[in-house]
């Protein structure tokens, strides 16, 4: 009996359930510069597909390569994947206040 016992329950310890959910909605939110269409092509997204852990973190991984975003986080809910970033500050102006002159005033 503890032969046949061992064995099974080594195999129950390292089996994983794979979870799979399937998405026919997508939304994105905290974009202001990227659009919500460039994100979906840069992550690869697709509607009316199953999306596990494994794919969720490789959406993940190609968004945060773009050097887009600060923050990435992902969620499904009711079938909606919810992409929620939070982009890098970009620099919009530069001031540089000095002498005008080309001589040293002394």
């Amino acid at each position: 009996m503890k032969k046949l016992f061992f064995p099974l329950f080594i195999m129950l310890m390292f089996y994983s359930v794979v979870k799979a959910e399937f998405v026919n909605n997508i939304v994105v939110n905290g974009n202001e510069r990227v659009s919500s269409e460039t994100i979906i092509l840069l992550g690869d997204v697709e509607k009316d597909k199953e999306y596990t852990d494994n794919i969720l973190n490789n959406i993940i991984n190609e968004l945060y390569k773009t050097n887009f975003f600060s923050d990435i986080k992902l969620e499904i809910l009711n079938g909606t994947l919810q992409i929620e970033v939070t982009e890098n500050k970009i620099i919009q102006t530069i001031e540089i206040n000095g002498i005008k002159a080309n001589k040293l005033k002394i």
